[in-house]
């Protein structure tokens, strides 16, 4: 923490910069991304094989909104967005994300939603309830899925 303090004195920061520091998302969010399908939409609900329960536990108990996107290289992804909201696999009423997701308004079953920026506590927080666990880890060299900018208007 007094590197990090020491780094904001000569950062030249605005004055309504808010600074929130967690060092270990810092560090190590970019580290991991999840691929995760959808099981089942409804509407604009899509129950994702994955939940709080597992992997994305963070999103919940840090109030934290991921980076996504919606993957399919089988067909054409629409250019049109809707916000989604994603439910884990797990049947609990609290296995919901606590953020919308913007993705193409085509997501279907099959779809893969890549989610960026889970490496600080997906693996380490991860439980079994109900049954549900990550059964297989993969190692891709390839630059990490990040938050866009947002645009000023």
């Amino acid at each position: 923490m007094d590197a990090i303090r020491e780094a904001v004195k000569h950062a030249n920061l605005r004055g309504d910069c808010v600074l929130m520091c967690e060092p270990g998302r810092s560090m190590v969010a970019s580290g991991c991304t999840l691929l995760t399908q959808i099981q089942l939409r409804k509407g604009n609900d899509l129950y994702i094989n994955d939940g709080i329960y597992q992997s994305l536990s963070e999103t919940l108990v840090a109030n934290i909104k991921l980076p996504a996107r919606l993957l399919n290289p089988f067909r054409e992804l629409s250019t049109a967005t809707t916000e989604f909201r994603l439910l884990g696999p797990t049947c609990d009423c609290y296995d919901v994300l606590p953020h919308k997701f913007t993705l193409p308004d085509d997501a279907e079953e099959g779809d893969w939603i890549e989610i960026g920026q889970i490496g600080a506590y997906s693996n380490a927080a991860s439980t079994q309830f109900n049954g549900f666990k990550a059964e297989t880890f993969v190692s891709v060299d390839e630059a990490p899925l990040l938050p866009q900018p947002v645009s000023a208007t």
